[in-house]
Formats: C-alpha cells, sequence, structure tokens
C-alpha cells in the first residue's frame, strides 16, 4: 500500500477516534468543573491549526468506514493474549478474525448500492474497511 494511503487511513482513523472520544468526554464533565490545558501535550499540527470555515459541499473527500468493536471483549483477549495461562496465550488473530470474533456491527454488500444512489463511490481494496468516496454534500 502506498505511504499517502497509510497515511490518509491514519488521519481518518485518528479523526474518527477524536470525534468518538471528545463528545463522550465533555458529556461527562459537569457545569462546575473546568477543563485545565496541559502544557506541551498538543501535537504540533494541531496546536499550529486555525479554523478556516466549513468546506465546501463540492469537496471531494474519503472515509473509511470501521465497523464498531465490542469493547469489552476484544479488551479481555488481548489480556489473555499476554497471560501464560491462558488458552488465548500467544495466539494472534489476523484482521479477519477480529472483524468476525469482535465486532458488533458487521459492514453488508448492501453498502455499495445504497452508497451508489447519492453519487458516493465504494473502493474495497481493504477488506472488511471500505472507503467512501463522493463530496461532503454526498456524504452529508
Amino acid at each position: 500500500m502506498k505511504k499517502s494511503n497509510l497515511l490518509l487511513i491514519g488521519l481518518i482513523l485518528s479523526s474518527l477516534l477524536i470525534t468518538a472520544i471528545i463528545p463522550t468526554f465533555l458529556s461527562q464533565i459537569s457545569q462546575n468543573q473546568t477543563l485545565e490545558q496541559v502544557p506541551d501535550t498538543s501535537p504540533t499540527l494541531i496546536a499550529k491549526s486555525q479554523y478556516l470555515g466549513p468546506a465546501p459541499p463540492t469537496l471531494i473527500i474519503q472515509v473509511m468506514i470501521i465497523p464498531q468493536l465490542n469493547m469489552s471483549t476484544l479488551t479481555q483477549y488481548i489480556q489473555n493474549l499476554y497471560n501464560p495461562s491462558s488458552p488465548s496465550y500467544h495466539k494472534f488473530l489476523n484482521a479477519s478474525q477480529i472483524y468476525q470474533d469482535f465486532t458488533i456491527s458487521k459492514i453488508t454488500p448492501d453498502i455499495a448500492s445504497y452508497a451508489s444512489l447519492f453519487g458516493i463511490k465504494v473502493n474495497d481494496t481493504i477488506p472488511l474497511f471500505p472507503i467512501l468516496t463522493g463530496t461532503i454534500g454526498s456524504l452529508n
């Protein structure tokens, strides 16, 4: 896989992770609590970034669909993976096995036909994690 594709996938995964974590974190803070920024903890790119407003709806972007994982089961597997007394000790799984064993929601083949209704193309060259390509307007 090209380095640029890996970088794009990394950025998408990072964005999804941040998008998933921040609202949960903020919802747990009561009105009486205040957030304090820890010095020198922001990545350089984020610290130097500035808000430029919304992107135009005609801008073409790519979005990777990542299935929801059962984190408690996956965490237990990872703990057992390194526990010498566990039957799962050092029994590593490939991506397909992780997808099969730990996903809550499966990605169905119907995604491509549904997405095409909105002018969105589906690239499934990364098994189990399709990449949707379309305009911001069509992906909204």
